[in-house]
């Protein structure tokens, strides 16, 4: 598990960890309230990870990137020809997968 360089939203509110192999692949995604507080839902966390592979995107998650405000997470992703994918948003907290137009 590793917090990544720009792990916390602007306003302090969200932060967000990384599990990763020894080779530096990236395993699991999981965010949560700086506080350590319940999502609306009763979980302490969201899976990030689970999300995304559950929207069936044809790309892989390959890595969180920061945060592009204070409830959007940068994602990028691979093909599954392990060539560079397009980039999303995961909002927060609603768990929304949102495609952009640019890659990151």
């Amino acid at each position: 598990m590793s917090i990544p360089f720009n792990a916390w939203s602007p306003d302090n509110q969200y932060f967000f960890i990384q599990e990763q192999t020894n080779d530096g692949l990236v395993t699991g995604i999981f965010a949560m309230y700086a506080t350590g507080k319940a999502f609306v839902d009763g979980e302490t966390y969201l899976d990030v990870t689970n999300t995304f592979i559950n929207r069936n995107t044809g790309t892989i998650l390959s890595e969180a990137t920061g945060w592009a405000s204070e409830t959007l997470i940068i994602i990028n992703t691979t093909t599954p020809e392990n060539k560079k994918g397009p980039s999303y948003w995961f909002e927060m907290p609603s768990k929304a997968i949102i495609q952009l137009s640019t890659e990151f």
